[in-house]
């Protein structure tokens, strides 16, 4: 049974990560999971044969009271967020926004009717769109992705304040400007890299940050920090509009 969905593992801890606000408390929530389905206790679960199947099994198991806790006493802004996103608003925007799920879908996975599950996200848009603008420093060598990027912030009402091809245009930028959200590519222009250069951003302060990048599985490998944040190229602009705004959810006080 595990084995038929090991290669959706990555996706679930994605999605699990963005839920639960950190990385250990939604690895945690997959492990408990996995312990249940190689455990003899419910000998009556039914098989898991699809990605689908993986993710109704980890919303029936994981225990959304936890998002209301730990990662989010400590910093108002986020508790004034999730004040106004609930944990199943939330979980049903995650399924349709970053794992593409369809309402039908995500109906049979929450087991809930297509118009409660409609409900839920028009609920969840309708609370992000309230929260604050912010600034985005866009890390991409690539110039049509990069402008297509640019527009797409803008239209959901942030500022651009700079586009870097390198690590070193990137330092040159947050000299100048501390930017409240970073999206990043992971192979930049002169061979150097995304994420180191995100390392010397988040060395200097803390900001959200979204990874951008044809192989996700490289930042999804499990020995080490990895981002709570992440999308793969090529992108739907809804998933990554819904991203933008999950990441800003999440973002720590400054």
């Amino acid at each position: 049974m595990i084995e038929k969905i090991t290669h959706h593992l990555p996706y679930l801890r994605r999605h699990a990560r963005a839920l639960f606000g950190t990385q250990e408390l939604g690895d945690r929530q997959v492990l408990n999971l996995l312990d249940h389905l190689l455990s003899n206790e419910n000998p009556a679960i039914e098989p898991l044969k699809s990605r689908q199947d993986l993710f109704k099994a980890f919303a029936a198991y994981a225990d959304l009271n936890s998002t209301n806790t730990a990662p989010f006493q400590n910093s108002q802004q986020s508790d004034k967020h999730f004040s106004r996103l609930s944990p199943m608003p939330r979980q049903a925007f995650l399924l349709n926004t970053i794992e593409g799920f369809s309402i039908m879908e995500i109906a049979e996975i929450l087991e809930l009717q297509r118009e409660d599950v409609e409900g839920l996200i028009g609920k969840a848009e309708r609370d992000i769109a309230r929260q604050v603008k912010t600034s985005v420093l866009i890390i991409e060598d690539e110039a049509l992705i990069a402008m297509d990027l640019e527009e797409m912030v803008e239209e959901l009402g942030h500022e651009v304040i700079g586009i870097a091809r390198t690590r070193n245009e990137t330092l040159k930028h947050i000299d100048m400007s501390q930017p409240g959200l970073v999206l990043a590519d992971v192979q930049l222009a002169d061979g150097s890299s995304g994420i180191d250069a995100v390392g010397d951003i988040l060395q200097r302060f803390d900001v959200p940050v979204i990874f951008i990048t044809a192989f996700p599985e490289r930042l999804l490998v499990g020995d080490k920090p990895e981002p709570a944040f992440l999308i793969s190229k090529p992108f739907k602009q809804s998933h990554l509009k819904g991203l933008i705004s999950q990441a800003l959810l999440f973002a720590k006080d400054k």
